[in-house]
């Protein structure tokens, strides 16, 4: 059975890296009819940041990936959270030095190991001087309560070859290869011991990681090895990149999934988007849907080759998929309560007919293909709330504006207030001055919108309705006269 899991660590934000890599968990699991796991692997309590863990999974709940099994959500290989999990991380190190030997105890103080990376040494890793203690040794300083960690006996020469679903291949000379600490002086384990321990405890029959793990499984087939445990079948992914070829990073290139989400991107185009972050499906096809990625998603499309995050693309694809959305009921609702939201923020939200649903739907349809996030409607389309504040520099576009805009004032008195009316009273008002149509409505444009580069004018008098057309055109005639 297919049993894949995502272990984050919860020492910040969910990396965009990250959220990829849940994603292909997700995608591969219901494409197989097996189980997503998520596990938090919190054991370096020196980085934990408090809350980042429930943090971790309201993203990942938000982006639509959704787990069989974790923490609040159960399932019989619990607890999910490894801090729970203590007692079998010490029950299978002791194993290892007392059973298997595979494993031996190292009483190497801090400052020895400090003074020994400050040396030539460092190029060659551990100098091993524990893995040589004999037991006797070893337990009269264990009798003596010496802090002490928990080290693999990594073997001095041969190697390790490390089969990946993308890389194929990998061999590892084992004397490149450190006596990776299992167990730490407080008692908890290091990464490489608990997510092996766990992984076999919970059956995972697929471990999708990024591509910085890929040497370190050297160290877990180790491992597995010691233990006569069956390895899982590995992948590992290919390193998002910048624009600029450089790792990508949280702190200096704001790759948060958060950071994302705040800026108004759509989940739904941000799993698309993430998808194609190193999957190339054999149809060439862009445009996804979740339901539509499971169906097609497979490990053989993924490349090894590093990708770079092209923002003006995930913009491209929001606007394909917030287009989609405005086309059903439910994401029409689900566009209109982000756009309060964005109104509210940014001060432009009165209690008025202009935050309604319905005026908000038509101001979706007025701007669709122009606007493709919604926190951006608010500073580029403020004149659907808020009168535009002219200069007469730039607001007067013909010699006798004050008269033109005057008279589009009594056509529009006199007119019904529809789309179709106002048109003809804008025709009528160009063909009585004997002026282009387009000059008309660039006049009148500036006085109703304030900029030359509004969604079509008529549609956008039509929804802000008469009377706010009306007062905006008496105060353009003011400043031009």
């Amino acid at each position: 059975a297919v049993r894949v899991r995502f272990a984050p660590s919860p020492t910040g934000a969910l990396h965009l890296g990250g959220a990829r890599t849940a994603l292909y968990n997700y995608l591969f699991a219901k494409a197989n009819n097996g189980r997503c796991v998520l596990r938090i692997e919190d054991t370096d309590t020196e980085r934990n940041v408090p809350g980042s863990a429930q943090q971790l999974q309201e993203s990942l709940k938000w982006l639509g990936v959704r787990f069989d099994e974790g923490p609040n959500i159960g399932g019989k290989f619990g607890p999910y959270i490894q801090s729970e999990r203590l007692k079998h991380y010490q029950q299978y190190s002791r194993q290892l030095v007392q059973e298997q030997h595979s494993a031996y105890c190292c009483f190497c103080t801090a400052e020895r190991l400090q003074s020994m990376r400050s040396q030539s040494w460092a190029t060659g890793g551990y100098d091993r001087r524990c893995r040589t203690l004999s037991t006797k040794q070893a337990s009269e300083y264990l009798q003596m309560g010496l802090p002490h960690t928990v080290r693999l006996k990594i073997p001095e020469d041969g190697v390790t070859t490390v089969v990946d679903r993308i890389y194929g291949e990998v061999h590892v000379p084992n004397n490149t290869v450190d006596d990776q600490i299992l167990m730490k002086s407080d008692g908890y384990p290091t990464y490489h011991f608990a997510n092996v321990v766990d992984d076999h405890q919970m059956e995972i029959s697929h471990v999708f990681r990024g591509e910085e793990w890929l040497l370190s499984t050297a160290k877990h087939l180790t491992l597995y090895k010691a233990f006569g445990w069956e390895p899982p079948t590995f992948a590992h992914l290919p390193l998002l990149r910048s624009s600029t070829g450089e790792k990508l990073s949280k702190r200096k290139h704001n790759a948060q999934l958060e950071h994302y989400r705040e800026r108004g991107f759509l989940p739904e185009a941000l799993v698309n988007f993430l998808a194609l972050l190193g999957w190339s499906p054999k149809s060439g096809q862009e445009i996804f849907t979740m339901d539509c990625l499971v169906q097609s998603f497979s490990m053989e499309g993924v490349s090894k080759r590093g990708v770079a995050v092209d923002e003006a693309k995930l913009e491209w694809m929001n606007g394909l998929h917030f287009k989609r959305k405005s086309q059903s009921e439910r994401g029409r609702q689900e566009l209109v309560l982000g756009l309060q939201k964005c109104l509210k923020e940014s001060g432009l939200y009165v209690e008025s007919r202009m935050v309604s649903d319905s005026y908000l739907e038509q101001v979706f349809q007025l701007l669709e293909g122009r606007i493709s996030l919604l926190p951006k409607i608010p500073s580029e389309a403020s004149y659907f709330w808020r009168d535009p504040v002219p200069n007469r520099e730039g607001l007067c576009v013909v010699n006798n504006a004050a008269q033109i805009l005057g008279t589009i004032a009594i056509k529009l008195d006199q007119c019904e207030d529809s789309r179709e009316a106002i048109h003809a009273a804008l025709k009528s008002v160009a063909a009585e001055a004997c002026m282009p149509y387009s000059l008309v409505m660039l006049q009148c444009r500036l006085a109703i919108t304030g900029t030359k580069n509004s969604p079509g004018l008529v549609g956008v008098m039509a929804t802000i309705g008469k009377e706010v057309s009306q007062r905006r055109l008496q105060t353009a005639i003011s400043l031009c006269q």
